[in-house]
């Protein structure tokens, strides 16, 4: 249990192994079954649990599977704390018109279906203090890994990073090891999964958190689902526009647009997971799509006059929240590592799931 991996990091070196074999898993059910029994055992092996609960399709999963669990009569409705990262300013504080996140009250009104009141932490976005705090966690990141977390390290994810910290528990989090996007290629891929820093950062000894979907092969090789395996990309030539005139209410640009929660980049990569998701939980569709945690221009304009001195300086591409990424890939980079097997063998599909042709 949680040692499907391992990871190696020196100044030269940033290697991760796997360490169980992986399969093709037809029955899409199979994703609950086994997320339910990795978190009774997680009940069992750790003193005190919470799970960071987003709103998100990844963390939704799992308090489903929590509430499933609840329902059965196996766990208590206080052996798992459920908390969620509120943030918030004085010119934008937490509302579903003019929050900093959109996403946040559909999250809740979700929980709240199913019977959860999650623990809100709150966090003062434009608080020069909690920004600096946040800033030298992930330069001590980018410090013990000589690579920052994540290449799009934004201030958002250093927020969720930052939220997890202040808790007195083991946290749960949901987290597939960028296995969305390399599935996204189709069955075609042969290019090696590549693994960043944060997915296996729980693994280190200063990190208070565990990851679901990575607790052990059984869980993980439910990913590899079979329409994962051999669906296609969404075919977007003639429609999907990058258009200059920004002004103009395309719905061609609104679909290819990063910050629609139903883009066709988003559908591309993560409908392979959300098929399951769905198929497991049809009550998932209220919190169907991928919404960003933070408004992005609300949170520059609140940032940018938190941030207006001297010591700091608007970065290239405008953004105040994106100020600390620029230092820290110039300082460190990012590193990535191609999942290897205990054999050197570099991991691939066609090669080294353990069914393949009885699928291809």
């Amino acid at each position: 249990m949680n040692d499907l991996l391992t990871p190696i990091f020196n100044n030269n070196e940033f290697e991760v192994t796997l360490n169980y074999p992986l399969w093709i898993t037809e029955n899409p059910y199979k994703l609950k079954d086994e997320v339910k029994r990795g978190l009774l055992e997680m009940v069992d092996t750790y003193d005190k649990l919470s799970l960071a609960y987003s709103g998100g399709s990844d963390s939704g999963f799992i308090l489903c599977c929590l509430c499933d669990l609840i329902e059965q009569g196996k766990l208590k409705k206080d052996t798992i704390d459920i908390f969620m990262g509120v943030f918030y300013t004085k010119t934008f504080p937490y509302s579903d018109t003019c929050g900093l996140q959109a996403g946040l009250f559909r999250a809740i009104r979700f929980a709240n279906s199913l019977g959860i009141d999650p623990r809100l932490v709150e966090i003062e976005f434009d608080n020069l203090n909690v920004y600096n705090e946040i800033k030298d966690q992930q330069f001590k990141w980018a410090e013990i890994y000589n690579s920052i977390l994540r290449k799009d390290a934004t201030y958002a994810a250093a927020l969720q990073t930052y939220v997890c910290s202040m808790q007195d528990s083991t946290v749960i989090r949901g987290g597939v090891l960028g296995l969305t996007g390399y599935l996204s290629q189709g069955f075609n891929n042969t290019a090696g999964l590549l693994v960043g820093p944060e997915q296996i950062k729980h693994y280190h000894s200063d990190c208070d958190e565990v990851q679901m979907f990575l607790w052990d092969n059984k869980i993980f090789s439910c990913f590899f689902s079979p329409f994962s395996m051999k669906k296609r990309d969404i075919d977007n030539a003639g429609w999907a526009l990058k258009t200059e005139t920004k002004r103009i209410r395309d719905p061609r640009v609104e679909m290819y647009n990063e910050q629609n929660p139903l883009s066709v980049k988003k559908m591309n990569k993560y409908l392979g997971k959300w098929m399951l998701y769905l198929q497991c939980y049809p009550e998932m569709s209220q919190i169907f799509g991928k919404i960003h945690t933070l408004i992005r221009h609300r949170a520059n304009t609140a940032l940018g006059h938190a941030l207006a001195t001297p010591e700091y300086s608007r970065p290239a591409d405008g953004y105040f929240f994106d100020e600390m990424n620029p230092q820290l890939i110039e300082k460190y980079g990012h590193r990535r590592a191609t999942l290897k097997l205990q054999n050197g063998e570099t991991f691939s599909p066609k090669s080294h799931l353990t069914n393949y042709k009885d699928f291809f």
